[in-house]
């Protein structure tokens, strides 16, 4: 991967950055709606009526 680049000041460019999280947070939406599944938000609910009580399991990996 390449290093981002610095300004004449030594920092590091942050536009060059919030560019490159844009682009990998573009990927991961476009992977989510292709392969829901694989990719996607996974949300579970569950409700046991013997106990009175209701599990809900979130998630987001």
């Amino acid at each position: 991967m390449k290093s981002p680049p610095l300004l004449e000041d030594g920092r590091v460019d942050q536009g060059w950055v919030t560019w490159q999280k844009m682009r990998i947070d573009t990927r991961k939406w476009t992977a989510s709606r292709i392969l829901p599944k694989e990719y996607g938000e996974h949300v579970a609910l569950k409700g046991d009526t013997a106990g009175g009580g209701l599990n809900i399991r979130i998630d987001l990996s």
